[in-house]
């Protein structure tokens, strides 16, 4: 990716980190400068983000979507939610 995409993307992320740390309980912010990412950080951050995944889903629309999806079978939450023009179009949004 051109520089430029990278700085304004890290920019954009910047201003809504706030928020996203509010807004979900789990959120965790990995310093990946040259000499921070060691083992260890990444052990922890993968073990944070196991437990999150390992938990009941206590959000009534997640529910609700792991309930479409066993009935239907389906692998990915995108099979039945979304089609493949939506999916391209919230890729065109976040990468433009």
């Amino acid at each position: 990716m051109p520089d430029e995409v990278v700085t304004n993307y890290y920019n954009e992320v910047q201003k809504v980190k706030g928020y996203l740390r509010q807004k979900f309980g789990t959120f965790i912010e990995v310093n990946n400068d040259i000499g921070e990412l060691t083992d260890e950080v990444v052990m922890s951050a993968f073990k944070k983000m196991e437990g999150f995944y390992n938990s009941p889903i206590k959000n009534k629309r997640g529910q609700e979507a792991v309930q479409i999806m066993t009935e239907n079978k389906w692998k990915y939450l995108s099979d039945g939610i979304f089609d493949k023009s939506e999916i391209n179009s919230m890729v065109r949004m976040w990468y433009s």
